[in-house]
């Protein structure tokens, strides 16, 4: 599926819906629309590319085999000024429907 400046695929689901794996590609010099989730956690894993990522306007630069968790309320986006993809996976639990609220 690609939605605003990048792809995402779900690689693995929970039979309840729950708890979801799924591969994200950041198009170059993009960012994403910052949101937060009142109850869903996040985990990223970096495949590939280097970008940052922002969580509650702090900034971490990310780059491959790097890890960073959201937790539910942070408001979160992802900035890729690069003019490569960024490749990253995200693990996903306590997913709720209607979790998304953009900012």
């Amino acid at each position: 599926m690609q939605d605003k400046g990048y792809k995402k695929k779900v690689l693995l689901e929970d039979a309840s819906g729950g708890t979801i794996l799924q591969i994200n590609i950041a198009n170059p010099k993009t960012t994403l629309p910052a949101h937060h989730h009142k109850s869903m956690k996040e985990w990223v894993f970096v495949l590939s590319g280097e970008a940052i990522l922002i969580i509650n306007d702090n900034k971490f630069p990310m780059k491959p085999n790097e890890l960073i968790t959201i937790e539910p309320n942070e408001i979160h986006t992802v900035r890729n000024d690069s003019t490569e993809e960024f490749k990253y996976l995200v693990f996903k639990s306590n997913i709720e429907k209607d979790d998304k609220f953009e900012v």
